[in-house]
């Protein structure tokens, strides 16, 4: 997998540049988005399997072990980061892109400790709660001009 990620690469970040122009969004808030999808795929695709096998908690322990080792990967890097702290590298809006991240994944820790089985037509509250969190987050980075 990691092989065709390195291969498809460069025809990523040109799609994405092109989608980026086509729809005036800016390279940083399309680029933010499709990176997210597609470094999510593997995830997705064992996500899907373990539901169709009924094996709910490995979804939801898949979904958030991936993000919580992705935050690892950063603190280990800023040990290395020879410049001072990572972070104070980071451009403001992107730092409000982590940080929308670690308010989703709060939210869906919540949502997993408090086994909440309320519905609102179809969709439990807490998976409501974090699709529209996830949608204003992108707006929000819109509105800040992410990449514009």
């Amino acid at each position: 997998m990691t092989g065709v990620l390195v291969l498809v690469s460069p025809q990523l970040v040109h799609a994405a540049r092109e989608i980026a122009v086509l729809t005036g969004l800016g390279t940083g808030l399309i680029g933010v988005t499709l990176f997210a999808f597609v470094t999510s795929l593997p995830e997705v695709i064992t996500m899907i399997t373990a539901a169709r096998l009924g094996a709910f908690d490995m979804t939801v322990g898949d979904l958030l072990g991936s993000n919580v080792f992705n935050m690892l990967a950063l603190a280990i890097t800023d040990i290395f980061y020879l410049q001072g702290r990572l972070l104070n590298d980071v451009d403001e809006n992107f730092a409000l892109a982590g940080f929308i991240v670690l308010f989703l994944i709060n939210l869906a820790l919540i949502g997993n400790l408090a086994r909440l089985e309320q519905r609102l037509w179809f969709i439990e509250v807490d998976v409501l709660l974090i699709i529209l969190t996830f949608i204003g987050g992108l707006l929000l980075l819109f509105e800040h001009g992410v990449g514009l």
